[in-house]
């Protein structure tokens, strides 16, 4: 169960992701919502330079809280585009190692590799996605993911414009500072080692790097209760990542 609670934790932690529980999306506006991602992207750095990554590295600190208390660790996670991921967090019970091959995932704690289940595909495909808010507005601007606008909402006081994101099983209600057209929170029903609940991931301190702004505070609220603060300290674009490192370690 640990290893499990952990693993579904740093598919937040290890890839850069109040309102509530996600009502139906609307299609009353989609020319809304594409108005939204538009701004983002520019906001972000450009279509045209989002478009440029090919893979992304974000190293920090994480602080996982759960029943048994405080986890604190470094976390490196490492994307490659469209669809692979890997994380190696360092916490006191020893090195968790994750990834995803882009058809399955695996982790490896204790010198023990098990495969995901199969309920966390969605959740790896998402954090994917979802990670610094980059891949949901390529897909979006790509034509690739459904964008609809929702009603405006607050995040921590300030106005966002909301937009409901799907692409094939998995989907995400995403929230826009209203002034500055950054990301400021996602929010999604998941699996969880407690059953399905809504998670809420609130992005702040956003900073330019190689020219994309990208969120460097990362903090996790599940079923109301606060259980990841993610601090990143750095953030690299395309250093060649190669498929070979998201495979499943050999026995």
């Amino acid at each position: 169960m640990l290893r499990r609670r952990v693993a579904v934790v740093l598919l937040v932690a290890s890839v850069l992701c109040v309102a509530g529980a996600q009502g139906q999306p609307t299609r009353e506006n989609p020319a809304a919502g594409a108005e939204v991602i538009a701004k983002a992207a520019t906001a972000m750095g450009g279509a045209q330079a989002l478009a440029a990554i090919k893979d992304v590295t974000v190293r920090g600190t994480v602080k996982l809280t759960g029943p048994s208390g405080e986890l604190q660790g470094e976390s490196v996670g490492e994307i490659l585009f469209p669809d692979q991921m890997r994380s190696t967090v360092t916490l006191p019970m020893g090195v968790m190692n994750q990834g995803f091959d882009g058809r399955a995932g695996w982790s490896t704690l204790g010198g023990q590799t098990v495969d995901m289940p199969a309920a966390l595909v969605v959740e790896m495909r998402r954090g994917i996605a979802t990670a610094a808010g980059i891949g949901v507005v390529r897909d979006a601007l790509d034509g690739k993911a459904i964008v609809e606008a929702q009603p405006r909402a607050q995040v921590e006081g300030r106005p966002c414009d909301v937009v409901r994101w799907s692409k094939d099983e998995a989907d995400a209600t995403l929230y826009y500072d209203a002034e500055t057209h950054l990301i400021a929170k996602i929010a999604y029903r998941a699996d969880t080692p407690r059953g399905e609940m809504d998670l809420e991931i609130y992005l702040s301190e956003h900073k330019a790097v190689a020219g994309i702004t990208v969120p460097f505070r990362v903090v996790g609220v599940q079923g109301g209760q606060r259980y990841l603060d993610m601090t990143v300290r750095e953030v690299r674009f395309n250093t060649g990542l190669q498929p070979s490192i998201f495979a499943k370690p050999s026995p």
